[in-house]
């Protein structure tokens, strides 16, 4: 259907002029709107405290790194920025207060403060502000220019435009002559100018010349092009909807499928290649196509549908805004390079599009309601990417709690939709597979993990929880037309690793000093290692110590100083470690639990040949006569003689430490096993109810003295169809298939059920008064499942096993078949074989807990809290007698506070439902007494800004859900911008290299990562 015509009746007329611009003089090209004082704070003032924020947050991390010219750099850059916040809100509000506009002429200091704004922060930030140590992860040069550019270009861009659409005394041919002279010509100029360079035509000329040059003909170029973009538009709005319809293609259309044509081959500043960005790009396009109607309802439709997708073209405005001082180097690099420029071009004419609409809307009204409707339009978009990521947050995470945050003790039914955890998980999928879109990306991250990441893995664990299947991989949303390489980035950036540094340093020597403290020791063992390749090395190791020992103390040699250690939370050390250590190759040192019994020390880095020295101390009960595994090597404290010790708490907690040859003289608990059968009634389990009463009762016959039972039917739900034990003689199938049973849906979270299964008996024996039943039983499991799904088991499970020490093993059999063994790593056993232990029962108060029989090395049982009076005995003849320890260690000493600690660690393993706020509570703990335990590490860093980093993103983890992880590898932003700002600096470097210049004092830090560079 064509257009109708500047004279059709269903179109409105352009607006006529106003009486004084009528006859020879030229109308304005801006409405008075745009020169009101409320600009100044969209533009130049909001931008600014942004701005600001950031880098005072950015220049806090490593001003403790700062040279003295360092810090005077800094202080100039402040300076600078706060003096244009200041006169930026002065002139505003001095305008405001006028009633007046802004004149034209106040544009001139507006647009050139901020370029030599930018001019500093591009010589200094590019340069040698940021210390070389916090460059390469904690503070990128690049990503903080980025920031420079972003939140002071839109004060620069204003500022040009109303200096380039000035009102003009000369003929439309002559200006069309300028403009187009300026867009061609001054690229050409430049390119001109680049072969001429190659050979070093222009060596002599300053650098200060090429960066003045650059910026006015920058300016120039882009003021052209406003102008072009402003003036052509109300020429052709002028000449009726057809010329419109036509520019509007060309501006709408053309130019942004041009554009993401060109960036499938360069993906400039991110792949925006996909069918959901064509889609939008090409409905925004054809609502610009549509004339202003002159009908009421047909106007306000179209005026709402444009107002609707102006976000979508602002996003890519504002996205390509900090790149546009790049114009004409893109214009000489590509040839169509020019694109570089679409989305100010389209912005322009989309904006002036919506004020003609608005105009025409109030023309014969009020203006309330067309204001009100064109911002419920303005805010669909923007609403629309809020609330899917609100769902996403509200529903994924209510999932990941229920997965991996659950109360063991409590039968939990999933309070969620299943359907709403599919829907989000495919979208988090889609959007980790697809467009890495910036700003959008960032805020949908911020929003739904607070920055962290839920990994690969744990999304396809949670959909094999819910649905019983993995999580299907993502489809390409590639726009193949274009071609172009495949895509290179997700949404929530989970790159690659960097490979580790080698390992070929050696442990030389292991030295010894032991002090007493009170009823224990402390034992600082001295480490020296030597790389003995000639290349940078890590030197990592295992220390193995028996249960009972704590690490109280960590030092790393640092040069001539030695640094202590911090404890911080396990998981934000480490991977600060390894960004410390991937990246920025300087001086970090860890150690952390990998299981109850062995920690493992890596330090980092050794030059060649290089010899460096760690001290780890430990903290025992004095005759438990501990022994060390150091690597190959071994320490033992003198003494074997049989000791326990009876350690006790303020919180009401009390443990007991047994060396081993104490423990055996220990008499034996009779004890008896009854069978946990734990049923898969997830979706891929075709197991009929008769079949497994048959399995149970075959089960049974395997163990001859078990008689009864308990059933825990589980899929990612669970449902005990036995209170208490039952006869096995009693089980049929009826009982399978009862009202409290479960339907066949989702995964078989066999391990979460195995969980369940040992702190309820746990929970049993412990407050099992003398002659309770539950001191003679011990519980054997058996998993019932059908083979289609393989299983998988977690590494704490082995810390849930001392819960019922009497069992070494559970048992599976799978679709009704052979009874298979597994220990509680899921290492498969001989089935044949005897998996059961000898067990003595202790008793603390009035808490009960089982000790191994036959263990080679010393161990710890842990008690309750007991308010009764906390005196040790032991199960023996039926009766507990009194057992008297070698030492009672006293509340409020050191050990008594590590083994506090160590308890509320288990129970918050045994309890995941407390959450990081749990977690947060023994960080604090352990920083508080100096034990090191599972959940945090020891760590040493070499400079302040690395111990602020550890202290954020330590914060930043603990009040998360501990399922999130960080990022493994942060990217830079702005790798075109960082090029750029790197020529600046080069230029500069240059120009101090032919005056001989001398540069300022450099630290260590600096010189040593230009050396390794």
């Amino acid at each position: 259907m064509p257009l109708p015509d500047a004279n059709s009746p269903s179109v409105l007329a352009p607006s006529p002029l106003p009486a004084a611009f009528r006859g020879t003089q030229r109308p304005p090209l801006l409405t008075e709107s745009l020169k009101q004082p409320l600009m100044l704070w969209w533009v130049a003032v909001l931008p600014q405290v942004v701005l600001l924020l950031i880098n005072l947050r950015a220049f806090w991390i490593v001003s403790g790194e700062f040279q003295p010219w360092q810090r005077e750099m800094a202080q100039r850059i402040f300076a600078f920025e706060v003096f244009l916040l200041i006169a930026a809100a002065a002139v505003a509000l001095t305008l405001r207060l006028r009633r007046s506009v802004i004149p034209w002429a106040l544009n001139w200091p507006l647009f050139a403060a901020p370029i030599f704004y930018l001019w500093l922060a591009m010589a200094q930030i590019g340069g040698t502000l940021i210390p070389a140590s916090a460059a390469a992860w904690i503070l990128p040069p690049e990503q903080l220019l980025y920031y420079q550019f972003a939140f002071i270009m839109p004060a620069i861009f204003y500022s040009g435009v109303r200096l380039a659409c000035v009102d003009l005394h000369i003929s439309r041919v002559q200006e069309s002559g300028v403009v187009a002279g300026l867009l061609v010509g001054v690229p050409l100029v430049w390119f001109l100018a680049l072969q001429l360079a190659l050979t070093n035509v222009f060596w002599a000329v300053p650098a200060s010349v090429f960066m003045v040059a650059g910026i006015c003909s920058t300016a120039l170029v882009l003021g052209a092009a406003a102008r072009a973009c402003v003036s052509g538009y109300v020429a052709v709005r002028r000449k009726g909807p057809l010329a419109l319809a036509i520019l509007s293609f060309l501006v709408g259309v053309a130019a942004p499928v041009g554009g993401l044509a060109l960036n499938a081959k360069i993906p400039f500043p991110a792949d925006f290649q996909g069918w959901g960005v064509i889609a939008m790009a090409l409905a925004n396009g054809c609502f610009l196509l549509l004339p202003n109607f002159r009908h009421p309802h047909l106007h306000r439709a179209v005026w709402f549908a444009q107002c609707a997708f102006f976000p979508f073209t602002l996003y890519f405005f504002v996205v390509f805004l900090p790149f546009l001082p790049l114009s004409i180097p893109a214009m000489i690099v590509a040839g169509a390079g020019f694109l570089i420029l679409t989305p100010t071009v389209l912005f322009l004419l989309h904006g002036q599009r919506i004020l003609d609409g608005f105009r025409d809307e109030i023309r014969d009204g009020s203006r309330l309601t067309p204001a009100i409707l064109g911002a419920l339009a303005l805010a669909i978009l923007p609403g629309i990417c809020i609330a899917q990521a609100v769902v996403d947050r509200v529903v994924l995470r209510g999932a990941i709690d229920y997965i991996y945050s659950p109360d063991y003790r409590r039968v939990e039914h999933f309070a969620g939709s299943r359907e709403a955890v599919r829907r989000s998980l495919e979208r988090l999928r889609d959007s980790k597979a697809g467009l890495n879109l910036p700003f959008l990306s960032d805020f949908y991250n911020w929003a739904v993990f607070d920055n962290l990441v839920l990994p690969d893995d744990k999304m396809s664990a949670m959909h094999r929880a819910f649905f019983g299947r993995d999580l299907a991989p993502a489809a390409d949303d590639r726009i193949s037309i274009f071609g172009g390489q495949p895509r290179r980035g997700g949404l929530l950036r989970e790159t690659r690793n960097i490979a580790p540094p080698p390992s070929d340093v050696a442990l030389v020597e292991l030295t010894t000093k032991i002090v007493p403290d009170g009823d224990c020791e402390r034992t600082t063992l001295t480490l020296d290692m030597r790389n003995n390749s000639a290349a940078q090395s890590e030197f990592a190791t295992q220390i193995e110590l028996p249960e009972g020992v704590f690490v109280s103390g960590f030092w790393l040699k640092i040069g001539d100083e030695t640094v202590p250690g911090r404890l911080f939370e396990k998981k934000t050390a480490l991977w600060v470690y390894q960004m410390i250590r991937d990246r920025s190759r300087r001086d970090p040192g860890i150690l952390i639990y990998s299981d109850p019994h062995t920690i493992d020390l890596r330090v980092f880095p050794f030059a060649a040949h290089e010899q460096r020295r760690v001290e780890i101390q430990f903290l025992y009960p004095a005759a438990l006569h501990p022994a060390l595994t150091i690597g190959d090597r071994s320490w033992r404290a003198a003494g074997e003689a049989p000791a326990i010790f009876l350690t006790l708490t303020n919180d009401g907690t009390s443990a007991a430490s047994f060396t081993p040859q104490a423990a055996a003289q220990l008499p034996r608990a009779e004890r008896t096993p009854y069978l946990h059968f734990i049923v898969d009634r997830s979706a891929n389990s075709n197991l009929a109810d008769d079949q497994i009463v048959r399995v149970m009762r075959e089960t049974a016959a395997h163990f001859g003295a078990a008689k009864e039972c308990a059933i825990t039917l589980a899929n990612y739900e669970f449902a005990d169809l036995t209170h208490g034990l039952a006869p096995i003689e009693a089980i049929t199938p009826a009982m399978l298939g009862g009202p409290s049973s479960l339907v066949p849906r989702g995964g078989f979270l066999a391990d979460r059920a195995i969980r369940r299964v040992l702190l309820g008996y746990h929970d049993q024996l412990s407050r099992a008064a003398p002659g309770s039943p539950w001191l003679q039983r011990f519980p054997v499991m058996v998993l019932i499942h059908d083979p289609a799904v393989p299983l998988s088991f977690d590494d704490d499970l082995k810390l849930f096993a001392r819960l019922a020490p009497d069992a070494a093993a559970f048992y599976v059999t799978a679709g009704g078949g052979k009874l298979e063994a597994h220990d509680f790593s899921g290492k498969s056993l001989a089935t044949d074989a005897r998996h059961v232990r000898d067990v003595a029962l202790l008793r603390v108060g009035d808490a009960v807990a089982p000790c191994v029989l036959g263990e080679d090395r010393s161990q710890v049982v842990e008690f309750a809290a007991s308010k009764a009076e906390r005196t040790l005995s032991v199960l023996g003849n039926g009766a507990f007698r009194a057992l008297a320890p070698t030492a009672t260690i006293a509340p409020d000493t050191a050990y008594s506070h590590g083994v506090s600690l160590w308890q509320r660690y288990l129970a918050w393993i045994y309890n995941p439902s407390l959450g990081n706020s749990g977690l947060s509570d023994i960080v604090d703990l352990s920083r508080a007494s100096g034990i090191l335990v599972a959940a945090t590490s020891y760590i040493v860093v070499e400079d302040k800004a690395q111990w602020k980093m550890l202290d954020l993103k330590q914060r930043q983890k603990l009040r998360n859900q501990a399922a999130l992880e960080f990022e493994q590898v942060p990217e830079p932003t702005a790798t075109l911008l960082a090029l750029a700002g790197g020529a600046v600096i080069l230029c500069r470097k240059r120009r101090r290299m032919e005056c001989g210049a001398v540069s300022p004092p450099r630290s260590r830090a600096e010189t040593d990562a230009e050396q390794e560079f």
